[in-house]
Formats: structure tokens, C-alpha cells, sequence
């Protein structure tokens, strides 16, 4: 069995995918995905790639990638989409209108591809850069009208079967404005929760949350380190075990907020830890 590796960016057109098997002597039922790993680059475009391509002292792995297509990333709402649409979109297949989580343009809920994985009996992760409840791995699992709407999307956690869950946003959790400990109840739920991404055991039975900052992690020139690939080996550890297979999504967050600041270093920098 193979797993499929999806690299998609979020307010750009581009998708590069490849299939990790290649050999054409292989018969179709073994050529059958198996797990699917998803790589987000918010902000991610061609102009964003090139650049980091001609500060890089090595070839970057997505130079790799054997097959590259399209997408139109635009919203229901606008031609220039946001990372709550765009997201949706991947998640779902379905375009909504910015700002908006989840629901189609009617307000219904849409069943994500961490649905079909539950169905399935595959096992589900998210990883992210930004806080855990930040429109893009947000657009997997939650359904708000409103992408600002932090606490309510941490709450959309309790309210679905996911094994395991990194990234920052630990405050929408645990000093939130109404009170509740949602820390308590993914204890409740089965979850291990952890603060410190190199802390937790890949022989971790159960479910999973490593709540890596209050809100967003820094950025990785300011000390970040190896949190997002050191977080996404062990991940892919864990969620094997299941013999099921499993589905990852792995967002890189802050190359888009070094293209909103127009800041370079920032920009080529994330992307290089994010490849």
C-alpha cells in the first residue's frame, strides 16, 4: 500500500502532488492509497517557491515532485480568497464565502475528507504552524460563519472523533473568555495533552493534543526550531499504527504572513522549514 503526498497552497493556484510509488510493475490493488499526507503552504505561490529556490544552499525537495496541476483557489464570494474559503475548498470541495468555516453559502455544515477518513476507519491528524484553530486546519473540522471565532472552533474539536491534534492556540482552550476548560474535557475524551512538541512518546496509545504556544508559535528565525517537522515525523509514527491507514494535514501557516509583510528573510525562511 502507498501513501499519497499532497502539497497544496492555500491563496495561489498551485498544487504539486506525488505518488510515492512509481514503478509501473506494481498491480493496481497495491498501487490502492492507503495513508494521505497534506502539505499546506499558506501563501504559497510560484513567485514564493522561486525565491526560496534562489536563496536555497540545496535543491528543495518540492523540486522533486513529479506531477504539478492546478486549482481555482477564488471563493464564493470573491475572487480573492482567504484562508477559511480556501481551505473549506480543500477540505471539502466546496467554495464558500470568505471568512466563513465549514458551511456552504446557505449556512449548512459540510462533510470534510476528515469525515470520510472517520468513516473509514482511518486515523486523523492536524498539524499547524499558527494556532491549531486558525482558519486552514480549522476548514478540516469546524462549521462557523465567522474564521475570528477562535473559542467556538476549539470547542468544533470536542465534537469530532480526531486522534491527534499539534499546533499552538492553547488559550482557546484553557483562558477562554467563558469560563469553560475544554483542556478537561479532551482529557475526558481520551486525549494525552501536551505542551513541549518534543515531550510526547510515539507510543502513545489514544488520542493526542500537543498545545505548542498560547497562540501562534514564532516564527522560525525567532526560535521556533524544529517544531513543525519534528512534529509531523512523529505524527506520521503514531497515526501508522493503524492498519487502517490514516490522513495528515501538515499547514506551513506563516509563509503568508511574511508575504503580507512583504518581508523576504521571513518568507524564504518558513518556506525552507516548511520543505
Amino acid at each position: 500500500k502507498k501513501t499519497t503526498i499532497l502539497l497544496l497552497s492555500l491563496l495561489t493556484y498551485i498544487i504539486i502532488c506525488e505518488s510515492c510509488i512509481t514503478k509501473e510493475s506494481i498491480n493496481k490493488e497495491e498501487l490502492k492509497t492507503k495513508n494521505i499526507i497534506l502539505l499546506i503552504g499558506d501563501g504559497m505561490g510560484l513567485s514564493q517557491i522561486n525565491a526560496t529556490m534562489l536563496v536555497s544552499q540545496k535543491k528543495l525537495n518540492i523540486e522533486r515532485f513529479i506531477n504539478i496541476g492546478f486549482q481555482k483557489t477564488h471563493s464564493a464570494s470573491d475572487f480573492i480568497t482567504d484562508s477559511g474559503a480556501s481551505g473549506t475548498a480543500i477540505a471539502t470541495g466546496v467554495k464558500i464565502r470568505n471568512y466563513s468555516i465549514g458551511i456552504d453559502t446557505s449556512g449548512n455544515a459540510l462533510k470534510t475528507i476528515l469525515d470520510y477518513a472517520f468513516e473509514n476507519s482511518m486515523s486523523t491528524g492536524l498539524i499547524s504552524t499558527s494556532s491549531i484553530t486558525h482558519a486552514t486546519p480549522a476548514a478540516f473540522i469546524a462549521h462557523e460563519s465567522d474564521r475570528s471565532k477562535q473559542e467556538n472552533i476549539a470547542k468544533d474539536f470536542l465534537d469530532f472523533e480526531i486522534d491527534l491534534l499539534i499546533g499552538g492556540g492553547a488559550k482557546y482552550f484553557s483562558k477562554r473568555t467563558d469560563g469553560l476548560q475544554l483542556v478537561d474535557s479532551l482529557l475526558k475524551k481520551g486525549f494525552t495533552v501536551i505542551h513541549d512538541y518534543k515531550s510526547f512518546d510515539t507510543n502513545t496509545n489514544g488520542k493526542l493534543a500537543v498545545l505548542t504556544a498560547d497562540e501562534h508559535n514564532p516564527k522560525v528565525i525567532d526560535g521556533r526550531g524544529d517544531m513543525l517537522p519534528y512534529s509531523t515525523e512523529k505524527a506520521i509514527q503514531i497515526l501508522n499504527k493503524n492498519e487502517n491507514g490514516f490522513f495528515l494535514m501538515v499547514e506551513g501557516s506563516q509563509i503568508d504572513w511574511a508575504g503580507h509583510l512583504n518581508d523576504i528573510n521571513y518568507l524564504t525562511s518558513e518556506l525552507m522549514d516548511f520543505d
